[in-house]
């Protein structure tokens, strides 16, 4: 039993990190949506908002997702 426990530490591990990288993706994505579109009201003169670049970094996570599933995902 003790020789399989580093690799579930390894499994656990890599999921954690898995999570946490999928979770940094998200945050960069919506921010950088967010000054990309503060950028163009500031030019435009309009009101920000969190709507766009929330339905942007929905539409941009399908898109990844479609990629993945695409190109086979880890396989």
């Amino acid at each position: 039993m003790p020789k399989n426990r580093p690799h579930k530490v390894k499994r656990v591990l890599s999921l954690v990190f898995t999570v946490l990288m999928c979770v940094l993706l998200v945050v960069i994505l919506f921010v950088s949506f967010c000054i990309i579109e503060a950028t163009v009201m500031l030019f435009t003169g309009g009101a920000f908002s969190l709507l766009f670049p929330a339905i942007a970094t929905v539409a941009m996570l399908f898109a990844l997702i479609a990629l993945a599933i695409v190109s086979g995902g880890a396989a």
